[in-house]
């Protein structure tokens, strides 16, 4: 396939898969998430700060030394608020929460941009390339989360975008320099990647290793953190920390979860997250394993099995051998573009050597497709409990009181008694530590909670919380108690 073909189809396949991001947001989901409010708060905190305050440059320079977890968001999160304002000040959709996940999406969009670049780069052909930029767009772990303000998927682009960087043929003193300073953005873009950031790095220094290279890239990685840490330091103000004490408060901090349970968490979350998707990953990767014993493998081959072997070995060992941090269900989408540029790779190479028909390759290509729609459609399917409580409020009015169906959330106000009641809206669900009495009555409405999704059951819970979802009754539900007000069964 020509090159200027291949780029047509990879516009395509861009365009469709940032539109249905788009859909996505606008169902709903922004804000479920506590962390997506503190990410996205400060950037809009520094657009206001400049556009409404002269600019004010010592608030901006306050809001930068308070909100230090996952730093280098700003430089996604700023230009991203300030756009959101300026489509509110237009009169579109004033306010409207869908915008921002809407607009940040395409950073999920350039990382399969990234990952047709990367196969490129390495040596593959145009359809190799290609093919790898298709999985990488169905790969649903690239898709449910970007209803969120979240910065996953741009630190996994950023952390892509210095992979592309390292396959360049120079390997200056400078470049060698500027790459590791790349990689130090990129992690702080999202401090959970730091996986990937490492492994590129590593693979990068050691083809083949010269030790003013790894100086250069090692000097370069410090180069923001120090320089954080001295701007910290001299922007001392309450409520803030020297940089490298806050990053080490935060990651002495990573135990939201179970550290035994580690090394199969990437799988339990990809096989729900990808079903059959993930069984062909895995195929592709044996495949690849398999041209690499036997010597017939190309120098990507072999690059994409040892970066999914150190991103996978790596979190199993933190969690359970060393037990100093825990695997969360968002840590195994680092896997996925390597896992897409594996299998590629594979088939690639092995529809070279084996006389497979067309029309194998085609209705492949449609499985691919059909279990990608699948798992689409049960992000769009998630309902929301902001949404879901706007409406019921908006047609139960004071009729309606709430409750939780498990111990542990707080932080609402209590109503007196009501004849309705909705159920497990008013607050995340978060410690889940029992199931709780909920009241009698016949329901009328009931919605699937967003936790019921698996995935997001591996993002803050730990074995017991999880069992106590898996165990409770947690839909959204509106009961009617009739006369017996609140009455518990």
């Amino acid at each position: 396939m020509s090159t200027r073909r291949a780029l047509l189809l990879l516009g395509l396949l861009l365009v469709v898969s940032y539109g249905l991001r788009v859909a996505l947001a606008r169902q709903g989901g922004a804000y479920f998430w506590l962390d997506e409010s503190q990410r996205f708060s400060p950037c809009v905190q520094v657009v206001d700060a400049i556009r409404f305050h002269g600019p004010d440059w010592h608030e901006v320079g306050d809001v930068i030394a308070v909100h230090q977890h996952h730093i280098g968001f700003f430089l996604v999160g700023i230009p991203l608020a300030a756009l959101f304002e300026f489509i509110g000040s237009l009169g579109f959709a004033a306010g409207a929460l869908w915008i921002p996940p809407a607009m940040l999406s395409v950073t999920s969009v350039v990382a399969i941009a990234l990952v047709y670049a990367i196969a490129r780069r390495s040596g593959a052909s145009t359809n190799e390339a290609l093919l790898a930029a298709f999985l990488m767009a169905c790969a649903n772990s690239m898709f449910y989360s970007t209803r969120h303000v979240l910065p996953y998927e741009s630190g996994l682009a950023a952390g892509l975008g210095v992979l592309w960087l390292t396959l360049g043929e120079s390997r200056s003193v400078l470049r060698s320099y500027l790459i590791g300073v790349a990689g130090n953005v990129a992690y702080l873009v999202y401090y959970g990647y730091l996986s990937t950031v490492l492994v590129v790095l590593v693979l990068y220094v050691f083809q083949p290793w010269r030790w003013r290279t790894t100086i250069a890239v090692a000097l370069g990685f410090l180069t923001p953190m120090l320089a954080l840490h001295a701007f910290t330091l001299w922007w001392a103000i309450p409520g803030g920390n020297p940089f490298l004490i806050g990053l080490y408060r935060l990651m002495q901090g990573a135990d939201q979860g179970g550290f035994e349970e580690g090394w199969r968490v990437p799988w339990i979350v990809l096989w729900h997250v990808e079903h059959g998707i993930l069984l062909a990953w895995i195929a592709g990767a044996i495949a690849a394993a398999v041209l690499v014993w036997r010597g017939g493998a190309a120098r990507r081959h072999v690059l994409w099995l040892v970066a999914l072997a150190f991103l996978y070995g790596q979190m199993a060992i933190e969690s359970s051998v060393v037990r100093v941090a825990v695997v969360e269900g968002r840590f195994a989408r680092q896997l996925v573009p390597f896992f897409c540029l594996v299998t590629a790779a594979a088939i690639a190479t092995w529809a070279g050597r084996l006389r497979v028909p067309r029309a194998v390759w085609a209705l492949a290509l449609v499985a691919c497709v059909a279990q990608a729609g699948q798992n689409f459609a049960t992000a769009f399917r998630l309902w929301f409990p902001t949404d879901v409580q706007d409406d019921v409020v908006r047609r139960y009015g004071d009729q309606i009181s709430f409750a939780v169906s498990v111990e542990g959330p707080g932080g609402w106000e209590e109503r007196g008694p009501t004849r309705y009641v909705l159920l497990n809206t008013i607050a995340f669900l978060y410690p889940a530590k029992a199931s709780a009495p909920v009241p009698a009555g016949r329901v009328l409405e009931r919605y699937d909670h967003p936790l019921q999704f698996v995935p997001y059951q591996y993002e803050v819970f730990d074995p017991e919380g999880r069992a106590v979802l898996q165990s409770t009754d947690i839909s959204m539900r509106v009961v009617d108690t009739g006369d017996r007000a609140l009455a518990l069964q």
